[in-house]
């Protein structure tokens, strides 16, 4: 099964993705916030790794740019939870901050990205 969480509006919805596997929150400060909700909901079911959790915290830094933009009581809580889960807010503000080589490889990499199939790309 194939599903979608997502905080974007998405203006056209995959066919071949069934419409109850589609899950759209524009409230939602990034997406990593969605997934931390529905972790917690599952009550344990599901347990993330420190770097899994880690991840999810630098995703939601990089969404609310440090937590300066579309934030809410959610984006705390996620936080929270995240950092329960060995999540450090020092890591995901440090990591968000590139050398002029990590920038220039990214650049080069971007420059190269081709469309394969309409929405699908890919780097060289």
């Amino acid at each position: 099964n194939v599903f979608v969480f997502d905080h974007h509006r998405i203006s056209e919805l995959p066919e071949e993705i069934p419409q109850t596997n589609i899950y759209i929150d524009q409230t939602s400060s990034s997406t990593n916030e969605i997934i931390s909700e529905v972790i917690r909901f599952l009550n344990k079911k599901i347990e993330i790794t420190r770097s899994t959790a880690q991840m999810m915290l630098n995703g939601i830094f990089l969404d609310t740019r440090s937590f300066n933009e579309s934030t809410s009581f959610r984006t705390f809580q996620a936080a929270s939870f995240l950092s329960s889960k060995g999540a450090k807010s020092e890591l995901a503000s440090e990591i968000m901050k590139f050398s002029y080589e990590q920038s220039r490889l990214i650049n080069e990499v971007l420059s190269s990205l081709n469309e394969v199939k309409k929405g699908y790309h890919i780097a060289v």
